[in-house]
């Protein structure tokens, strides 16, 4: 008896360790992206880089508590620009073949004199990529991609 409560007992501990990848559970796309009006900073226009993403469970379990991490960084130059997070599921999970499409939007941007078009028309404007991160549960982050921001003023 005593045995069987220990093969139980490790069976249980390395089930509890074993854990699928977010990469393989998850299915990001970019749906759209681009530079949004951030309104007026200081008396000057600001845009800042979004990407909306769709999230979509593509296993075959309810994964807990989905959630979404882009870190925003500026082409050619290292370390990062920006940041944004999203939940892209509430506490009940997202269950299999369901998604949620979540707004990226980074906390910082370029501000200036000119209109927001004008800005990325500017010789001195950067490209930006968003590395996107994902987890579920209590799961560490995994980065599930990198999309390049689109140099264009979106709603």
């Amino acid at each position: 008896m005593k045995k069987h409560f220990v093969i139980i007992a490790a069976l249980a501990l390395a089930s509890c360790g074993r854990t699928a990848d977010v990469a393989s559970r998850v299915n990001i796309q970019v749906v759209d992206s681009g530079w949004r009006d951030a309104g007026r900073v200081s008396g000057r226009n600001k845009v800042v880089p979004t990407a909306s993403v769709k999230i979509t469970n593509v296993s075959d379990r309810s994964l807990p508590s989905v959630q979404v991490n882009a870190v925003f960084h500026r082409n050619g130059e290292a370390g990062e620009w920006g940041t944004a997070f999203a939940a892209a599921s509430g506490s009940s999970g997202m269950t299999p073949g369901s998604g949620a499409t979540v707004t990226l939007r980074s906390d910082r941007g370029y501000t200036g004199e000119d209109s927001q078009a004008q800005m990325l028309a500017n010789r001195q404007f950067v490209d930006v990529t968003v590395d996107v991160f994902a987890k579920y549960g209590s799961q560490q982050w995994t980065r599930v991609g990198a999309f390049p921001i689109d140099r264009r003023l979106v709603q």
